[in-house]
């Protein structure tokens, strides 16, 4: 009698093992289901519409944005200004040339008194002489607040640049690189890698205040 009821329960056992686990396939597939659906088809699901619908949907919307301002922000990275320059710029490393004779001149100007604007764009500029650079100038007024940091390059005809060299910055508002190199007659133009803090006006026409110091190359 005993071997029959142990075999009743242990029958009982396995079905009852059976019918949880049966329970618990449909149980994952109904979550799996649930969880695919959006907040729209599983209102509806549960017999939302019309007007109701809208308000629920409407209240869901606004507890995520809620839950969303809530969470903490990570701080915005600051733009380093050299990224996009260095993508742009195809340096040529020039040495450094010792400074010749003769009187330093400021032999290249785009500049005046007029108020100024930020986003110049580069500074066109042309010589008929070979001239040993020893200063660079891009002006950054910037409403006030000038400039933390930047380079600046010669770009030439062909495309290539000078530089870029690391500027230095002067009273808050002069970004200053000082090449120290022999420069060939020709077309070049200022590049300066922070363009949206360079000083412009319509006097410029648009082209960012800049100035080069340097002297002629004679008896060549």
């Amino acid at each position: 009698m005993s071997k029959v009821i142990s075999a009743n329960k242990n029958e009982s056992l396995r079905i009852q093992t059976f019918l949880m686990s049966v329970s618990l396939v449909f149980l994952m597939l109904f979550t799996f289901t649930a969880c695919g659906k959006t907040d729209e088809e599983r209102l509806i699901d549960d017999g939302l519409k019309g007007k109701e619908l809208q308000d629920e949907l409407k209240k869901i919307s606004d507890e995520k944005a809620k839950l969303a301002a809530s969470k903490p922000q990570p701080a915005p990275k600051k733009a380093d200004v050299f990224d996009t320059f260095y993508k742009v710029v195809s340096p040529l490393y020039v040495d450094e040339v010792a400074e010749p004779a003769g009187d330093i001149e400021r032999f290249m100007f785009v500049g005046n008194d007029f108020e100024m604007f930020n986003g110049g764009t580069s500074t066109p500029f042309s010589t008929s002489k070979d001239y040993w650079i020893q200063e660079v100038w891009t002006y950054h007024w910037n409403g006030g607040k000038g400039i933390q940091e930047g380079q600046i390059a010669i770009k030439m005809a062909d495309g290539n640049y000078y530089g870029p060299w690391q500027g230095e910055v002067r009273n808050g508002v002069y970004l200053v690189a000082t090449p120290k190199i022999i420069l060939p007659a020709g077309n070049y133009e200022v590049i300066d890698s922070d363009p949206a803090t360079w000083s412009q006006n319509k006097e410029t026409n648009g082209q960012g205040s800049a100035w080069i110091n340097g002297k002629a190359i004679i008896n060549q």
